[in-house]
Order: structure tokens, then sequence, then C-alpha cells
């Protein structure tokens, strides 16, 4: 006895033909290109921060363009106040030009491996900050902060928030 299996409609191959392509188009449009950060001519900055002469960890630093406190290279020091800065996640170092510095332990962001705690850093330094930098093309700079505790300690005002949240990767 021979058993015969019926022909599939027409209307089910089509459809399972178009799905199998959508699935290959889709598959192929997600491997996003690398961006390329060669023509950035990113610098390398690293160094160490200090309060009244000792390490200070866990502090996130930001190295933003001058005057604009929108996008900004980040680091976090380490238990010996050690930090190294990052363009973005994909890539270290920051873009050549002024910077303004801001060293903090209260800020927090996508970038912060930890909670944000109490501010521990004068207002000098963050907030209101007097630190500046100059960041020349390519090459590798060192930039140690050596900070002290007296003056005001502001607690981030409510849009200090918002400015958290902006995107690293300054320009």
């Amino acid at each position: 006895m021979t058993v015969r299996l019926a022909p599939r409609p027409p209307h089910l191959l089509s459809r399972f033909s178009l799905l199998t392509a959508c699935a290959v188009v889709l598959a192929a449009g997600c491997d996003r290109p690398s961006a390329d950060y060669d023509g950035l001519q990113l610098a390398d900055v690293s160094g160490v921060v200090t309060i009244d002469g000792e390490p200070l960890p866990g502090a996130v630093v930001r190295f933003y363009k001058a005057g604009d406190r929108v996008r900004y290279a980040y680091g976090e020091t380490d238990a010996e106040g050690r930090y190294s800065l990052r363009y973005n996640s994909e890539a270290e170092g920051v873009s050549p030009g002024k910077k303004d510095v801001v060293i903090s332990t209260a800020l927090s962001g996508p970038e912060v491996q930890r909670k944000a705690g109490p501010e521990r850093v004068p207002a000098r330094y963050n907030r209101d900050t007097e630190l500046t930098r100059t960041v020349e093309r390519d090459g590798s700079h060192t930039f140690d902060f050596a900070l002290t505790s007296d003056g005001e300690i502001a607690e981030p005002r409510a849009g200090d928030e918002e400015e958290n949240e902006n995107a690293p990767g300054e320009g």
C-alpha cells in the first residue's frame, strides 16, 4: 500500500518564502558597522585624584568641551584614586581641545559602575568647577588633580539629574 501526500497549496509556499526572506533581511540588518574613531584623533587621558593628600576612590571624572555641559568623556577613580577616561562604551580617550573638568562622588549616569553616594567634593570642582585642562591631538596625557576639602559641598540640584542622563561621547 502506497501513501500519497497531498501537495501543499501554493499560497502556503509563498507565505513561507516571504517569511524566510524577511527573516534573512532582518538578520542582515542587525550587524551594525563599527564606528571609525580614528578621525576623532582621541588622546589617552589618565591620572590620579586626591583630596587633602589622600586618594579619592569612587569619584566620577568627566571632561566636557569648555563651556558645554552636554557630552563628555568619563572615568571613575579606583581605590588608589586612579582614573582613565573613555570617549564612550566602545572607545577610550578624549577629543582634543580645552575641557572643563568635573569631579564628583554624587554623580550617576550610564557609565558609572556604582550607585551615587553623598557628595564629598566641594562645589568648585563639580557644580561650579574651576578645573580646566587642554587635551592635545593624539598622544597621551596624565592629569593629576590634588583637591582640597575646604569649601561648600553642594548636593546635586534638581536640574543636575538631567545632566547626569546625557550620553557619554564628548565632542
